[in-house]
């Protein structure tokens, strides 16, 4: 089933419930970019926190957001969330290694794509 802006919020409040304190006071109706760009802020400080369970949690929801969300829900996962991603992993310790093992296969393959295309 297909997953419409309508059901965006509920779904990564329901996902992330480490979040709920800052997931409770956004509208219900906020635009996909918007909520992705919350979603990598709170992954972010998740990850600077050593959160790595609510990291976990914040992955699975972008992940299933990527399978099954509308063409512009994915599109907003790609070029907000996906892209967030680029200066949580290209850190230079051991926190990285694991944010890429927690990472679900078909984020980590959009993840690799956008770099592979980025570099020259």
């Amino acid at each position: 089933m297909e997953i419409r802006n309508a059901d965006l919020v509920p779904l990564v409040r329901t996902r992330v419930p480490e979040a709920q304190g800052d997931l409770a006071r956004i509208s219900p109706e906020l635009g996909p970019c918007k909520v992705m760009a919350l979603l990598s802020e709170l992954t972010h400080r998740f990850a600077d926190h050593h959160d790595f369970i609510a990291v976990k949690h914040c992955f699975v929801a972008a992940d299933e957001l990527l399978a099954d969300g509308s063409h512009q829900i994915r599109n907003a996962v790609c070029a907000n969330y996906v892209y967030g991603l680029a200066s949580l992993l290209d850190r230079h310790d051991e926190s990285a290694e694991v944010l890429i093992h927690l990472m679900p296969l078909q984020l980590r393959s959009e993840y690799i794509r956008q770099i592979s295309n980025s570099l020259p």
